[in-house]
């Protein structure tokens, strides 16, 4: 857990709520609700419990229906621009959190889009004062609202700060990657849902209790007693407020099954042994152990979601399933030798995938068949295309050619789990050459001509081993792809084609042409 700030009257003033104090002893990466923290989500808890038994609010749903959830995510990096989330990160959280809620009919999208902001406060210390302010006041309204930053200074754990005027999760960006519960185990905070150890944080039983009876309260708050049923009960009202969730005072990690410490296990105030809910998302056993929510706390979700006025919000726009495994790329692909100068521009285009309204896009550079980085990562939205300046490529020197790969992964809101479309591949060089090194022995040869050429018609000569269907591209010096003619039916031997030139400027052109036999490429010159 890591510690929050102090009350501060400045901010309680500023922002119209008080500041609680967190823990101070946490060995771990957890979540930082603390006591304080945990008191208001418990008390709405228990007044949304009080509301649904006075008929005040109501959680019938037709059956099979599912409540579709807003996220605001906003990732924060420093002012210079490092430290964001990456997409697949994001997308994997989101991925990983609905398949957590699914059987609760609960389902969660992006809003419109994921945020990237700049923040050093946030960047340094998502705990601090001026963190809280800057997250409080960037809110959407109607949404759930998650940050990601990294908190470099303070890497101790995730939140959610239930105040009023704030009432936002946090997420370090290490945990934000749906390899975790942590979103989870926030979201169910968010949720009305306490730690199943609630009072204990930061309050270890096998270090202060250790073969002794649990104490009647801690830090403030009745002890849960294992007792279910008759007088000494309190299941209802101490702990998390819950009597399918058996008392739980373990409130740092531990695998399961829970079997003590040095052949002590814990007992409560009148003796009787414990034995926690090992699988529960709000307890604090490791990430493999945990794996749902208990009746009584769905209960709650659903009621939080009630009392919210989030039963019925308008479901997002899912217009069926997206199939990335079907995605087709129109170039740069099959190897293409792109030219680049450092100052060129090139894009890489695809067709599109039905019911996407987005793609991400990744491009790796290869060398020797494994990667040696990613170049790009990022998406687009509503456009079959990306157009980037060369200058983020390392320019080839002398006949030397780099190696690119890039995939485009579709998506629309909700539908984020969807894998990646089949590598697409190019080349890139600096020195133009006339014919493509591997032509001649592929049985693949092409020339331009005349050139430089001051007409209005570009002439090919292909010589082909073998009757084939070729691919031809013209690119500008800038890497724009200004004509593109495919599946040209060529004959085993020598062919001659033509294409009208009349609309190109004077410049410098690449051409390439694509067969099953391999590539070939040519520089010429437009000169009027």
């Amino acid at each position: 857990m890591m510690q929050k700030f102090n009350k501060i009257a400045l901010c309680a003033a500023f922002l119209g709520f008080s500041l609680s104090t967190q823990a101070q002893h946490q060995p771990h990466a957890g979540c930082s609700v603390g006591v304080l923290d945990g008191a208001i989500i418990k008390n709405r808890m228990l007044e949304n419990r009080r509301a649904l038994a006075a008929g005040e609010i109501s959680i019938q749903r037709s059956p099979n229906s599912i409540t579709y959830i807003p996220l605001n995510i906003t990732s924060v990096a420093n002012t210079s621009g490092v430290g964001h989330a990456t997409y697949d990160n994001i997308f994997a959280m989101v991925c990983d959190l609905n398949a957590d809620y699914l059987d609760q009919d609960i389902q969660f999208y992006i809003k419109d889009s994921v945020r990237f902001r700049r923040n050093n406060d946030m960047y340094n210390n998502a705990t601090s004062l001026n963190s809280t302010i800057y997250m409080s006041t960037n809110k959407r309204d109607s949404c759930l609202n998650i940050y990601i930053s990294e908190t470099v200074n303070n890497q101790a754990a995730s939140f959610y700060n239930p105040n009023p005027a704030a009432d936002f999760i946090f997420m370090m960006k290490r945990m934000a990657d749906g390899s975790s519960n942590t979103c989870t185990h926030e979201v169910g905070h968010f949720f009305t849902l306490p730690h199943t150890f609630y009072g204990w944080e930061d309050r270890d039983y096998h270090v202060l209790y250790q073969n002794q009876n649990a104490p009647s309260t801690i830090a403030g708050q009745a002890v849960e007693r294992v007792v279910r049923t008759g007088s000494n009960a309190n299941c209802a009202t101490a702990a998390d407020g819950f009597c399918d969730t058996e008392a739980d005072y373990i409130s740092s990690r531990w695998p399961c099954p829970y079997v003590g410490q040095n052949g002590f296990i814990a007992r409560d105030p009148l003796g009787v042994t414990t034995d926690p809910d090992e699988d529960l998302y709000m307890s604090y056993f490791f990430d493999a152990c945990v794996t749902t929510f208990s009746p009584e706390q769905k209960t709650a979700i659903t009621a939080d979601v009630a009392s919210r006025g989030w039963s019925n919000l308008a479901a997002p726009n899912i217009s069926g399933p997206i199939s990335a495994a079907n995605a087709t790329a129109i170039a740069p692909i099959n190897n293409q030798v792109l030219f680049v100068n450092g100052n060129n521009s090139i894009t890489l285009q695809w067709n599109p995938v039905q019911n996407a309204i987005g793609y991400q896009i990744v491009l790796e550079r290869f060398l020797l068949g494994s990667s040696v980085g990613i170049v790009i990562n990022t998406v687009v939205y509503n456009t079959t295309s990306y157009t980037f300046n060369s200058s983020i490529l390392p320019v080839p020197s002398g006949a030397v050619i780099h190696d690119y790969r890039w995939t485009i992964r579709p998506f629309n809101n909700y539908q984020l789990c969807n894998g990646s479309s089949p590598q697409f591949t190019f080349k890139t060089t600096s020195t133009p050459v006339s014919v493509d090194e591997n032509s001649a022995e592929n049985g693949l040869n092409l020339t331009v001509f005349p050139n430089p050429n001051s007409g209005n018609q570009i002439n090919l000569s292909v010589l082909v081993a073998k009757d084939a269907f070729a691919n031809i591209n013209l690119y500008s010096a800038e890497g724009k792809l200004v004509l593109n003619q495919r599946k040209v039916a060529l004959v085993a031997g020598g062919n001659n084609l033509s294409f009208d030139a009349s609309e190109l400027a004077n410049g410098v052109y690449f051409i390439q042409l694509q067969t099953e036999l391999g590539s070939a490429n040519q520089r010429f010159v437009i000169q009027r």
